[in-house]
């Protein structure tokens, strides 16, 4: 299983959120992951290969799972079940011919296109949480 990880660059204003805005704070950032990996999830859902579905649907039954630590929230995306030895195949053959806009590297390449700017817009809705409340 690989691992991304995104670096806050506006630490110090989440750090100020999150212990200003209590269990408030904590829910909205955990919202917030949420709906980054569930778009990331979306856009792999159309490159990942189909030849008999079976890898989408996988795709669908694993989900997106959060889980939170005292330190710690992570979210988990990814294809398994019983395609899980195959999903690792397809993601990581480089040299296998796809059709558009399906390919290897079907879960990757979409978290990693979410990377960016992700710690600013995960801190713009925390604060936009917060001031609803």
């Amino acid at each position: 299983m690989a691992s991304i990880s995104v670096e806050f660059k506006n630490m110090n204003r989440l750090v100020k959120l999150l212990t200003e805005g209590g269990a408030g704070a904590r829910q909205a950032l955990r919202q917030s992951l949420y709906r980054e990996g569930a778009l990331a999830f979306a856009d792999s859902q159309q490159e990942v290969p189909v030849d008999t579905a079976m890898l989408r649907n996988s795709g669908q039954a694993y989900g997106i799972q959060v889980k939170e630590s005292p330190n710690e929230i992570v979210i988990t995306l990814g294809y398994g079940g019983v395609a899980a030895p195959y999903a690792l195949i397809v993601h990581e053959d480089l040299n296998a011919r796809h059709n558009s806009p399906t390919k290897a590297k079907y879960l990757e390449d979409p978290v990693k296109r979410r990377v960016n700017g992700m710690s600013s817009r995960i801190v713009d809705s925390i604060d936009k949480a917060l001031r609803s409340i």
